[in-house]
């Protein structure tokens, strides 16, 4: 997992597996307790693979939002660091920006 912050915009990317569920990266310390993050992902997954999202650890296949390869999802949440991904197979990256 890596982040980089600009100016209040936070950029990354994780790269998820197939068997356990990443988190996608925290905010900064300063900003905890903030609401309303505005989020956008993007699966940099390729061919066949779907990153799927979901509020917890335990997100799977079947309860997980779907992300095929190229797509996108915005999302608001009061906490970046409560998304979490996992993938259908191999270990696609998942791209995010928060504000």
């Amino acid at each position: 997992m890596s982040s980089r912050s600009l100016g209040g915009i936070t950029t990354g990317q994780v790269a998820t597996n197939a068997t356990t569920a990443t988190r996608l990266a925290s905010p900064q310390t300063s900003q905890t307790g903030r609401v309303n993050w505005r989020i956008e992902l993007r699966s940099m997954a390729s061919g066949s693979d779907i990153i799927y999202i979901g509020h917890a650890s335990t997100v799977t296949s079947s309860t997980g939002f779907p992300l095929a390869a190229g797509e996108r999802v915005k999302l608001q949440a009061d906490d970046p660091s409560r998304i979490w991904a996992i993938s259908s197979a191999n270990t696609p990256s998942l791209a995010y920006v928060y504000t």
